[in-house]
């Protein structure tokens, strides 16, 4: 046996490797398409559950938004209803105030009334005359003006006449007798004349007297002493 017997010399197989190499991607390409198939399926699965979620959470929020409407509504309509009572309030109340002064005017009143009956009631209680008197003459200093005077006076006639007595009524005063008012006369039984004197300063005054004319000429006459009160008859 020779030499060269003893090596044996193998003839090359490039298609065999090539079909290894193939098999290899192949088996890489099927672990990664399945891999890749897992992943894509898990991947699904959270998207559907992101999906559901995510109309669940837009049906939430549609639902609480018209939960939101409606307490707007209500809250606009418990405004409107409050705000509504609220006048109601406001106006009775102010009924409420304005009776209680018409409560408050009519007493004074009743009782001013009640004053001039009583008045009048010992003005003619005590008129037993016949003849035309200058019965009463009231003076009364003003609370804020210090020159300003109200007067009272009262003239009475017992006589059953078809017509009134007219005339004027001249007040003056010691001081001058320079009239300080004049004042119309239509007299059947009793008249109740008022009105203001303003006389700059009265400290001195002593008397004050009342004259009815008659045709321009003094009819009656009748002197009071001065007497102020504090108050308004």
């Amino acid at each position: 046996m020779s030499s060269l017997d003893k090596y044996v010399i193998h003839q090359a197989k490039p298609f065999r490797l090539v079909i290894l190499i193939l098999i290899a991607i192949a088996i890489t390409a099927a672990s990664v398409w399945y891999y890749l198939k897992e992943d894509s399926t898990g991947l699904q699965e959270n998207l559907i559950f992101l999906e559901n979620n995510l109309n669940l959470s837009r049906q939430n929020t549609q639902q609480l938004s018209d939960e939101s409407l409606d307490l707007r509504e209500q809250n606009k309509q418990l405004n409107d209803t409050t705000s509504i009572q609220l006048q109601e309030i406001n106006i009775q109340q102010a009924t409420v105030v304005q009776l209680q002064q018409q409560i408050v005017d009519l007493q004074d009143q009743v009782m001013t009334l009640n004053k001039e009956l009583m008045f009048y009631q010992n003005i003619t209680q005590g008129a037993t005359s016949t003849e035309l008197q200058i019965r009463e003459l009231h003076l009364t200093a003003d609370a804020e003006q210090a020159d300003l005077i109200h007067y009272r006076l009262v003239i009475t006639q017992g006589k059953n006449i078809a017509k009134p007595v007219t005339g004027s009524v001249v007040i003056t005063i010691d001081k001058d007798q320079k009239a300080l008012t004049k004042q119309p006369l239509n007299l059947r039984y009793v008249q109740l004349i008022e009105g203001r004197l303003n006389i700059a300063d009265s400290r001195h005054i002593k008397s004050i007297t009342v004259t009815i004319m008659q045709d321009k000429k003094p009819k009656l006459s009748r002197t009071f002493d001065w007497q102020l009160t504090s108050t308004n008859p």
